[in-house]
């Protein structure tokens, strides 16, 4: 027997078509709108559907209505299924152990992102581990867009950003989500408002062909997280460090570099812009 365990609050109906397959996820498209079921240890985001056994749904399209998942001769009851909220609850965020925590994350991101990851960004012997050209010049496009974020062309450094790298979702593109999941913190933090422009005009600058990418920055945008994120946004408001290093651990295990260069757009929001 399927189990469905839950449904992510932003999946909206429709007829989706494969898209692409893994192990732990298989995502489906209709137009620019994302679909994807996953394993439980890949666990909820705002378009997931996490299920019991994967393989059950390869199939070439899924059609979903508000009580029901067609999958070809297959029909699962979502009814019962829990929906997850994407959104933060703001009174979960302490400003004083946010702010101590935060420089905690670093050596877990330097000690244990992946090699071809972003994280040089803040670990700089890193970059002896791009040799190829392609490597190289990956490698100087983000040193050019750091610096020009840095100075305060955070929407030029953004263009330069956008679509570079490696992976199903390039690793620009996730230092980007990983940019505005920081602004959406920093908003509530900080109750500057002005956040929210700043974030959509990045969103509309990060904007790519690439639907993956596509959805999940725009997901950012809207100050929607996936589970791992949230739980570590969650426990930088704790007093626990064994928390706060299993949930940041978890992140940077998110596909090949795609958790760990989120990070590092976060922790280079929180760092190096302020407001």
């Amino acid at each position: 027997m399927i189990n469905i365990f839950s449904v992510g609050d932003s999946i909206l109906p429709g007829t989706y078509r494969f898209h692409s397959g893994f192990t732990k996820a298989i995502n489906f498209s209709n137009n620019d709108k994302l679909l994807t079921l996953v394993t439980k240890e890949i666990s909820n985001g705002p378009v997931n559907i996490v299920v019991s056994d994967i393989t059950a749904f390869s199939c070439e399209k899924i059609r979903l209505n508000k009580d029901e998942l067609i999958c070809g001769l297959n029909n699962y009851d979502l009814q019962k299924s829990l929906c997850y909220n994407s959104g933060i609850e703001e009174g979960k965020i302490n400003q004083i152990f946010f702010l101590k925590n935060i420089n905690k994350l670093l050596p877990l991101l330097a000690g244990h992102a992946a090699p071809l990851s972003m994280a040089f960004v803040f670990d700089n012997p890193r970059k002896n581990n791009f040799r190829t050209s392609f490597e190289k010049n990956f490698l100087n496009k983000v040193n050019s867009a750091v610096e020009k974020i840095k100075n305060g062309e955070i929407i030029k450094g953004v263009e330069i950003l956008r679509g570079c790298g490696f992976g199903l979702t390039p690793s620009g593109d996730d230092f980007i989500a990983g940019m505005l999941n920081a602004l959406y913190i920093l908003q509530i933090i900080s109750g500057k408002q002005n956040l929210a422009e700043l974030r959509n005009n990045i969103s509309l600058a990060a904007q790519t062909e690439n639907i993956i990418s596509k959805n999940a920055i725009s997901f950012a945008g809207k100050g929607r997280f996936n589970e791992v994120f949230k739980n570590l946004i969650y426990s930088l408001s704790e007093n626990d460090d064994d928390l706060l290093k299993y949930n940041t651990l978890r992140l940077l295990q998110t596909g090949e570099t795609s958790g760990a260069d989120m990070l590092t757009g976060f922790l280079f929001t929180i760092v190096f812009l302020s407001f």
